[in-house]
């Protein structure tokens, strides 16, 4: 009976060794198999093992297996699990890396954009200095010219008026006529106040007449003055012809007089006067009459505008 006992306990512990957690009774039922074995006689100190039934020993190495398989089996979908994830985790890993390097190199050429923005800014911020710094200067160059311009007319309507007041004899004689023209004043002297006829040499009247003008001029100190003598279309007659061989060598040797005359009496620069002789290549009417004539045989002298950039002084 002990060895009865002895064996049921050892079947029953290697049927509880295959249990599992989760596993009902009903399962373990048909794995406890319980045997009576034949009562031994005290004489026999040694059970007959053989005697027990052997068809538990097959169960339990099969259920190991089966284990071992689900087991195995388990842990190759998680393999596969893993290796699927790590593949995802290294796509993922690629793709961050290159949304990275690109958003890198965008910055980099954002970089690059702004620093040439900023150049470019800095450029046009200079220019824009420069411009302004010369439209400052424009405007001031303007102003200068305008007050200039304001003071040459101021002066030249003086001048206008004195060499009116001067010449009222003349002028209502006229044998004097002026004429103003923007800047520019232009007095005209009939030939036979100021010389003989023929002659280069000025009269006394004519003297006089160039003294009122000098007075008048010499006030005008930045003025240049252009002397010019004109003459009618009659070639200079054959007792003049040795002194003056055309009507050129005549307007010019009366312009030359009349220049030498504000300087030496009026004490005019020399460097504001210039002499020209027009002959009759200007007339101011037709030479077909003798008052024509009269008329196209003239001085004139001109009031000219201050040279460009030349600068004013004070009269």
């Amino acid at each position: 009976m002990v060895v009865s006992g002895l064996v049921h306990l050892a079947a029953m512990g290697a049927a509880l060794t295959v249990w599992r957690p989760g596993d009902t009774m009903g399962t373990l039922a048909p794995r406890l198999v319980f045997v009576d074995l034949p009562s031994v006689t005290p004489a026999s100190s040694t059970p007959d093992v053989a005697s027990i039934d052997r068809s538990l020993e097959p169960s339990v190495p099969a259920a190991l297996a089966q284990h071992a398989a689900e087991l195995g089996a388990t842990n190759t979908e998680l393999s596969g699990r893993l290796r699927d994830q790590e593949e995802r985790t290294a796509q993922l890993e690629a793709r961050h890396r290159q949304e990275v390097a690109g958003l890198e190199a965008a910055a980099s050429a954002l970089g690059d954009e702004l620093a040439a923005v900023t150049a470019d800014r800095t450029a046009l911020s200079r220019a824009l200095a420069a411009s302004r710094e010369q439209v400052s200067a424009l405007e001031q160059e303007l102003e200068t010219r305008r007050q200039t311009e304001d003071a040459a007319r101021a002066e030249m309507e003086a001048a206008w008026e004195r060499l009116v007041t001067s010449l009222r004899q003349e002028i209502a004689d006229k044998d004097v006529a002026l004429e103003r023209a923007n800047a520019q004043v232009t007095v005209a002297i009939v030939d036979r106040v100021l010389f003989p006829s023929g002659q280069a040499g000025l009269t006394p009247d004519g003297e006089r007449v160039i003294d009122k003008l000098g007075a008048v001029l010499a006030g005008m100190p930045d003025r240049r003055i252009r002397i010019e003598g004109h003459t009618d279309d009659v070639p200079v007659g054959e007792e003049l012809r040795s002194r003056f061989p055309s009507n050129w060598d005549l307007s010019t040797a009366r312009a030359t007089t009349v220049v030498q005359r504000l300087i030496d009496q009026a004490h005019i620069a020399p460097g504001r006067l210039e002499a020209t002789g027009r002959a009759d290549t200007e007339p101011v009417t037709s030479n077909t009459t003798e008052a024509g004539r009269r008329r196209n045989r003239r001085i004139e002298i001109i009031l000219l505008p201050p040279a460009a950039g030349e600068t004013r002084t004070p009269s």
